[in-house]
């Protein structure tokens, strides 16, 4: 949001946005991984490790929580028979759609056109049809992408480190105590009961799967306060 808030402060109307590069053309870590791991035409693979992490603590749900995890299509729970439908499922279904949405948020909240190229229908089919070796080769990732920027803007752009937006954590927490946002997490029914699944300390202790609680509480009290 402090991006495109940036643009509008400078005048900025339109702004050209990489999204769905990393999913058309497999930049993710866990891309290589599954390269590595598991040869990409075996089936079910990556999901059945998502299955296997929710089904963990899935059968403790109340059926009212189970539920809603279904119907909001929370857990990625189908079972892909190739490599390229686990990709279109992170196109069309999972990944990508939940970074569009936050896109699409932010922009129009500062009044700015997010356009964004890589999406244009054309490249997406060209992308999901590409064989896996052009996207991941030799354990790196968005390979043909790659091999074109190279051509036009040489090694070292490609090869520079990037650098995401990183959230400080530190900082959140200093304005909003751990403990006052468990308080918070427990005043819902959903978020309590899942509280109640996992180790409060280790929750606490992990920056990320803490602000993966907060999100959600965000996410289902807003849902229900629209």
């Amino acid at each position: 949001n402090q991006v495109f808030s940036n643009a509008k402060s400078n005048d900025f109307k339109v702004m050209i946005s990489g999204q769905g590069a990393d999913e058309l053309f497999l930049g993710y870590d866990r891309y290589t991984y599954l390269n590595k791991k598991l040869h990409y035409k075996h089936f079910v693979f990556f999901n059945q490790k998502i299955n296997k992490f929710f089904n963990s603590f899935r059968f403790r749900m109340s059926p009212e929580l189970r539920k809603h995890f279904s119907d909001r299509v929370l857990i990625n729970n189908t079972h892909n028979k190739s490599f390229k439908d686990f990709q279109k499922d992170e196109i069309f279904k999972y990944q990508l759609p939940q970074l569009l949405y936050y896109e699409d948020q932010n922009s129009m909240a500062n009044s700015i056109e997010s356009r964004l190229p890589f999406l244009d229908y054309r490249l997406v089919e060209f992308a999901v049809n590409l064989p896996f070796n052009q996207k991941v080769y030799k354990g790196e990732t968005k390979y043909i992408l790659k091999v074109l920027a190279r051509k036009i803007f040489g090694d070292e752009f490609v090869n520079r480190k990037k650098l995401g937006f990183n959230f400080d954590f530190n900082l959140y927490n200093d304005k909003n105590p751990k403990e006052k946002q468990i308080e918070m997490l427990k005043s819902n029914d959903f978020t309590r009961e899942l509280l109640e699944m996992f180790d409060i300390k280790n929750i606490k202790n992990n920056d990320w799967l803490f602000w993966r609680f907060v999100s959600y509480y965000n996410a289902i009290t807003k849902d229900n306060n629209d």
